[in-house]
């Protein structure tokens, strides 16, 4: 193999481990990457709460016993954030972590379990 070529294949490399050490510390570039894998149909509409709602989630995993609540209207990707992409990025990295997941709505829980597959 050539110096040339080698040099690319370790370039890919390195930039392959940057972009997984990345979704891996980043659950808004996380969510951002898998939106197609769980929505392929919906192009994701990214919003500042979106923002907020990712660093929230980060820093409650951070902080055993943080807790907080999220008013936040329905249909703007809250309970699929918090109840589907936040545990896949957790295990991710911790994959024996435990996650209990409810919902107070009769349409959300399905469509959460569905997602989830």
């Amino acid at each position: 193999m050539s110096t040339a070529a080698l040099q690319s294949t370790e370039l890919i490399w390195l930039e392959r481990c940057a972009e997984a050490h990345r979704l891996r510390t980043s659950l808004k570039s996380f969510v951002r990457a898998a939106w197609h894998v769980v929505e392929p149909d919906i192009e994701m509409q990214w919003g500042w709460h979106l923002d907020v709602l990712c660093r929230e989630l980060e820093r409650a995993r951070r902080e055993p016993g943080y807790q907080a609540v999220y008013n936040i209207p329905p249909g703007t990707m809250k309970s699929l954030l918090v109840s589907v992409l936040f545990p896949a990025w957790v295990w991710v990295s911790e994959p024996s972590a435990k996650f209990l997941c409810a919902s107070n709505g009769a349409a959300t829980g399905p469509y959460l379990t569905g997602a989830c597959t």
